[in-house]
């Protein structure tokens, strides 16, 4: 859920500080850029969990093959 004071916010930056605030001993890594095949591999490889937020099927679906081709939850 989203507040008044997110407006004009990422997604990626409110949804990062809410993680860290339920539990501050995991490691979050939230970045804003545009990612695509070419550099999927170096931001997801160090991953033991991807969380999809980019409202858009073709990412989704990108994200989604490359956790299904590197057994990646």
């Amino acid at each position: 859920m989203f507040e008044e004071n997110d407006i004009d916010r990422y997604k990626v930056e409110v949804d990062f500080e809410k993680l860290e605030k339920i539990n501050s001993e995991i490691l979050f890594q939230a970045y804003i850029d545009k990612i695509n095949e070419h550099n999927i591999h170096a931001y997801c490889h160090d991953c033991d969990i991807l969380i999809d937020k980019t409202s858009n099927i073709n990412i989704t679906t990108l994200l989604n093959n490359y956790c299904i081709k590197n057994n990646k939850p």
